[in-house]
């Protein structure tokens, strides 16, 4: 009798032994894999030194350093270059900054008078206005001194 225990059939046995197929298969294609990079990995570095060449000129290293050196020479990269391109760049950068703090300011500032101006009925913060002022003259402030002052007046301008 069966008793509840499950009995083995012909599909069941079939389809288990195709598992094993299966199994052996993956394990086979997996070592023919490892196989062909282990001797990938042998046989690279013999065919790297297997090669040769012919008709080496000896003094090919000696020539590449002498171009390399006369481009070197005749190139812009040189510390004065780089001195006069940042004090340009900073030149740039601090007119730029200036002219936004300026801007902000007296954004700020024309908001800031109408906002009291219509009194009860302002509708943004006194507070937040007041502090966009003083940002924006202090960035304009750094800006005109830093720019103007040590740039210009020391005599780094181009």
């Amino acid at each position: 009798m069966n008793d509840g225990i499950p009995m083995p059939t012909a599909s069941a046995a079939v389809t288990s032994d195709n598992q094993g197929v299966q199994r052996d298969a993956f394990r086979t294609m997996g070592q023919a894999v490892l196989s062909t990079l282990t001797l990938a990995y042998l046989i690279g570095p013999i065919a790297a030194f297997a090669q040769t060449t012919t008709n080496t000129d000896p003094s090919a290293p000696l020539t590449g350093l002498q171009t390399a050196r006369s481009k070197a020479q005749s190139s812009n990269l040189d510390v004065t270059h780089f001195q006069t391109t940042g004090n340009n760049l900073l030149s740039i950068i601090m007119i730029v900054g200036g002219v936004l703090g300026l801007g902000g300011a007296l954004i700020s500032g024309w908001k800031l008078w109408g906002n009291i101006d219509a009194g009860d009925q302002g509708r943004e913060s006194n507070g937040k206005l007041i502090t966009a002022v003083i940002v924006a003259a202090m960035l304009s402030i750094i800006c005109i001194i830093v720019g103007v002052i040590t740039i210009y007046a020391t005599g780094n301008s181009t």
